[in-house]
């Protein structure tokens, strides 16, 4: 199988990269830029909000970077500590190769940059079913990378209450959610 990798040239990774630095100037400010080791290379991430705030994970759709929350991270980052993670082999800062869709490589990379940062909390599944904080999953049905289908049948098995949105038609890309997100953040509040 032939390696894949984000960009093509790297005349094209500058002009991304200038592009990802410009507007991640008007990302709310203060933002941090953390990369992470994983066992899969290197991983950027941009986190936003207050340390002691719950956390939110953001992890943006194929062919697309962290830049793609630049609209809806302001909102998120007033009451939560929001974590905009740029996959692997995407066109945002994390290592350039591509992982394959088969085997456990997105799910083992995903382990890896949750125990790594600062406190985003990783639950085993005892932990889930003694978990008494809101919890939401937004996912799309056709998602194949993150076996969302998956995560949706274990987390409602493991956490009864969870609000559970499996979106039909829908891959790994979810965009315009922030009007849904909010209101169940908001009532959690």
């Amino acid at each position: 199988m032939k390696t894949q990798i984000a960009f093509k040239t790297q005349a094209g990774k500058n002009e991304i990269m200038k592009a990802y630095d410009s507007f991640l100037q008007k990302w709310v400010s203060p933002c941090k830029e953390i990369y992470t080791d994983t066992r899969y290379g290197k991983t950027h991430i941009i986190a936003s909000g207050e340390k002691s705030a719950p956390p939110l994970i953001l992890l943006h759709g194929t062919g697309m970077n962290s830049i793609m929350w630049i609209g809806e991270v302001r909102e998120y980052s007033k009451s939560y500590r929001v974590y905009a993670v740029d996959i692997p082999g995407e066109p945002g800062k994390s290592d350039e190769t591509q992982f394959s869709l088969e085997g456990a490589s997105y799910t083992e990379w995903l382990y890896d940059v949750l125990d790594a940062n600062e406190t985003i909390p990783l639950f085993t599944d005892n932990e889930l079913k003694k978990l008494t904080m809101p919890t939401a999953l937004f996912v799309g049905e056709k998602n194949i990378m993150l076996h969302s289908v998956k995560t949706a049948e274990r987390l409602r098995d493991l956490v009864p209450y969870a609000t559970i949105n499996i979106l039909p038609d829908v891959g790994h890309s979810i965009v315009n959610l922030a009007d849904k997100i909010k209101v169940f953040l908001a009532d959690q509040l």
